[in-house]
């Protein structure tokens, strides 16, 4: 098993009551489609919704897959 996409924090803090990780340094999720960087990111375990915030940037780096994807 591979994972479907990597998050990369230099250093980040879980909140264990409200179960929530944040991070104020720049942070990156990579994913064979896409990487999204942020200026800070928050992430929520239990919703599994997160926030990236400031100096956003995404980069699609395989565009033909996900149009294949939406025609079907």
């Amino acid at each position: 098993n591979t994972p479907d996409l990597s998050v990369e924090m230099p250093t980040s803090i879980l909140d264990l009551n409200t179960r929530i990780i944040t991070s104020q340094e720049r942070s990156t999720i990579r994913r064979v489609d896409f990487t999204i960087s942020g200026d800070t990111l928050k992430f929520d375990t239990k919703d599994r919704k997160g926030l990236l915030v400031g100096n956003v940037k995404m980069v699609l780096t395989n565009q033909a897959s996900v149009l294949e994807k939406k025609a079907k």
